[in-house]
C-alpha cells in the first residue's frame, strides 16, 4: 500500500533536480547517490532505472521499520510508515534526524509513542515533521501525507485532518 502513497505526491522526474529543500534528487524523489553536479549536468535516467531506484528506496524504508517498530501494525499503518520513512528517512546519529533515530542519537518521539502502543500520540507527532532542512514542505503534499498517515493510525483524526488540509490548501493558493 505504500507505493501509491509515495509515488503520487513525489511524481516522476527523469532528470536530476533539487527538491523543495535543495537536496539533489531523481526519479520518484530518490536522493541516493545524486549530487549537485548531477543536477548541473542534467543527468537523466530511464523510467526503468527510476522504478529500480524507487523499489530499492522503498525496501530500505521498509527494512528500517521492520527493525525499529516493536508493535503489530495493520497493512495500512505499515504502508503509511513506509511512505513516511521514504520521505523523511530513518535518521543517522550525528547527521540527520529521522523516524528511527534523531540526530542526537535517540529514537524519535513518534517511534517511542508507537512502540508504547500509543498510535494516537504517534499520529500527533506528524506536525513535528513539517520542515526539511529548515524549509517548510509543500503544504499540499504535506497535508495529503499527514492525512493518509493520521488516518492509518486513528480514524478519529479524519475530520481534524481534512479541516487542516483545507486551511493549508487555502493558504497555499494565496501565494
Amino acid at each position: 500500500e505504500a507505493l501509491p502513497l509515495t509515488k503520487d505526491p513525489e511524481g516522476l522526474k527523469l532528470t536530476a533536480y533539487l527538491d523543495s529543500t535543495g537536496v539533489p534528487s531523481i526519479g520518484y524523489g530518490s536522493t541516493r547517490g545524486v549530487t549537485h553536479s548531477d543536477v548541473l549536468n542534467k543527468w537523466t535516467i530511464t523510467e526503468a532505472e527510476a522504478e529500480r531506484r524507487f523499489q530499492q528506496d522503498i525496501e530500505e524504508a521498509a527494512s528500517a521499520i521492520d527493525r525499529a517498530v516493536t508493535v503489530p501494525l495493520s497493512d495500512q499503518e505499515y504502508g503509511a510508515l513506509v511512505s513516511f520513512v521514504y520521505n523523511v528517512g530513518p535518521g543517522v546519529k550525528g547527521v540527520k534526524s529521522g523516524f528511527v533515530t534523531l540526530k542526537e542519537g535517540g529514537p524519535s518521539t513518534m517511534l517511542r509513542k508507537l512502540n508504547a502502543g500509543d498510535h494516537m500520540g504517534a499520529a500527533s507527532e506528524f506536525d513535528r515533521w513539517i520542515h526539511a532542512g529548515g524549509v517548510p514542505l509543500d503544504c499540499v503534499v504535506l497535508a495529503l501525507q499527514s492525512c493518509t498517515l493520521a488516518l492509518a493510525f486513528d480514524s478519529g483524526l479524519i475530520e481534524l485532518c481534512l479541516r487542516r488540509s483545507l486551511m493549508e490548501l487555502a493558504l497555499f493558493s494565496e501565494f
